[in-house]
């Protein structure tokens, strides 16, 4: 009998590197209340709120470059 293909829950194209994330007790007992809360996996939820935060960086650095006078393509000074 074949065997099945192993369920893959992430999206395509993610690739399969593996990064550690070092938690404090207590943020891992948020990250995992929220998961469930969700209804997402711990994997899957971790990769949510690293794009979502990373979106949020982004926005951020590109008012401070504005703020500066700085363009925000190559990081150089206009002002």
């Amino acid at each position: 009998m074949a065997q099945k293909p192993p369920v893959v829950y992430a999206p395509r194209g993610v690739v399969r590197k593996q990064i550690a994330l070092r938690l404090l007790a207590p943020e891992l007992a948020k990250h995992e209340s929220l998961a469930e809360q969700t209804g997402s996996s711990s994997a899957s939820f971790a990769r949510q709120m690293y794009l979502r935060g990373i979106k949020s960086y982004e926005r951020a650095v590109a008012v401070h470059h504005a703020a500066c006078g700085m363009n925000t393509t190559t990081g150089v000074n206009n002002a």
